[in-house]
């Protein structure tokens, strides 16, 4: 028979759990996993847990562990932190016919004044009228985009 507290728990807190895995996950089947093992994880610390204002908090961060551990179990994303700065510089010297059919030259732009010419992410996100984080956000699409597609270029 299931505690009290988890029961409310459960209630109060599955479908903002599985919601906020789903965007995660982008996938129904996943964001079910998911739900489910943060709460299997809640159950199993329910003892440990405090059960205070702080438990929303402790579910998400539990979401966001599942989360991260199902993305390097099963491979389906690129992880940024492991890139390289090898994988950085790309060299775009004698790449641009290539650069030019996997991105557009506004971002071949960008990635020159970002890798080639130093210009910072605050500087830059000045330039493109963004905030600090979307040009960040930015830069990261275009490193996952070309990184795709590594072996095309020289």
């Amino acid at each position: 028979m299931l505690p009290d507290e988890y029961k409310i728990l459960l209630d109060k807190y599955y479908t903002k759990i599985y919601n906020y895995c789903l965007v995660k996950m982008k996938n129904e089947d996943d964001a079910y996993d998911c739900v489910q093992q943060v709460f299997y994880i809640l159950l199993v610390k329910l003892d440990k847990v405090e059960l205070t204002n702080n438990i929303s908090l402790w579910l998400y961060r539990t979401a966001d562990k599942v989360v991260s551990r199902y993305w390097k179990k099963n491979k389906k994303h690129i992880d940024l932190d492991s890139i390289t700065e090898a994988d950085n510089s790309v060299q775009f010297e004698n790449s641009y016919e290539i650069l030019e059919t996997l991105i557009s030259q506004e971002e071949i732009s960008l990635l020159e004044k970002y890798y080639l010419k130093g210009i910072s992410v605050e500087e830059l996100s000045i330039q493109y009228n963004i905030s600090t984080a979307a040009m960040y956000k930015r830069i990261e699409r275009l490193k996952v985009k070309l990184l795709k597609h590594k072996e095309e270029l020289p």
